[in-house]
């Protein structure tokens, strides 16, 4: 009885192990696309810079920075929960981004010089059909 609680021990240890090692593996975009700087193409949207955990926009002077958690991560498409401080209401705000990335066809029409066209959707529940906004964004050549 004693080795089937020894090795029913070691079992537990070397789940309990393998658990903690994958909460702290670091999350990554699938497609390394969505690491790149992503350039305004509509006026609602900034400059923004993402990783799997935060959300950088910045339009001139003004800066707005989100922290994220992951919650879709294909290589076609990312979506992102994100909360950050907003100015109008001076309290904390939490939404749903997700971005769509596609190649520009052989006109570049609606990228405005880059390869990449993204759609920035707005949502206030993940899953949601109906959101918020949606905005384009293009990613330049050589960036």
């Amino acid at each position: 009885m004693k080795k089937v609680a020894v090795i029913c021990g070691l079992i537990a240890v070397a789940t309990t192990s393998c658990v903690l090692f994958n909460q702290n593996k670091e999350e990554k975009f699938v497609n390394p696309l969505f690491y790149k700087t992503m350039y305004p193409i509509s006026k609602i949207v900034w400059k923004t810079k993402l990783t799997p955990n935060s959300r950088i926009c910045i339009n001139g002077e003004d800066k707005q920075t989100a922290t994220c958690k992951m919650l879709d991560n294909k290589y076609e498409y990312i979506t992102l929960e994100c909360t950050y401080f907003n100015p109008i209401n001076h309290k904390n705000t939490t939404q749903i981004f997700q971005y769509i990335i596609r190649e520009c066809n052989s006109n570049k029409e609606y990228c405005y010089g880059g390869q990449w066209e993204i759609t920035e959707k707005v949502m206030s529940h993940y899953g949601d059909t109906q959101f918020a906004s949606e905005g384009y964004l293009t990613i330049k050549n050589g960036n």
